[in-house]
């Protein structure tokens, strides 16, 4: 009786991501037959790629040479996608002379972030882990999250400065002052 172990380079996906399973067996010449169908690459040979649309047991039946059977199952779970949006009810623009404080918070659905990263364009800001976040310059503003799995990156908050109003005052002409 072949022996069929199935290896997933993945058992946990984020919706629309994709990884391999090989099968293997303790007797050579063994063929293998996947079930369900459902998001696999191929329904027969050693290794398949699954892209799951949700969680999915896929199965597969090592058949060797002499016909004898064996049959396996890998179950591989699939984790919604993050929806996330980063607001502000604060100033995005701020006059050159004024300081900037402006409170940005991250709605982030379903709630499971385990990392919570906010950057400055590209640039990290390593003390801003959490939904909250209080910018003090101007720059454009997200937040990057990750359950380990599925990661999102949310909208942009820009916040700029209004330039400093150009101020000029002609001088007046002697000849018309009486």
């Amino acid at each position: 009786l072949p022996k069929v172990t199935l290896t997933p380079g993945k058992t946990e996906l984020c919706v629309g991501q994709s990884t391999g399973i090989s099968a293997s067996s303790t007797n050579t010449g063994t063929t293998y037959a996947w079930s369900p169908n459902t998001g696999l690459s191929a329904t027969t040979g050693s290794s398949v790629t699954v892209t799951p649309p949700d969680t999915t047991t896929y199965q597969a039946i090592g058949t060797d040479f002499k016909g004898c059977k064996d049959t396996t199952t890998v179950k591989i779970n699939v984790r919604a996608v993050f929806a996330i949006s980063a607001a502000t009810s604060d100033s995005l623009k701020y006059c050159q002379a004024n300081s900037i404080n402006s409170f940005i918070k991250a709605t982030i659905t379903p709630d499971r972030a385990s990392t919570i990263t906010w950057f400055n364009g590209t640039t990290l800001i390593p003390t801003a882990t959490t939904k909250d976040f209080t910018a003090t310059t101007v720059g454009q503003y997200k937040v990057v999250v990750s359950d380990g799995v599925c990661d999102a990156t949310s909208n942009i908050i820009d916040i700029s400065l209004f330039p400093r109003p150009a101020i000029t005052f002609d001088k007046p002409n002697p000849s018309a002052i009486c």
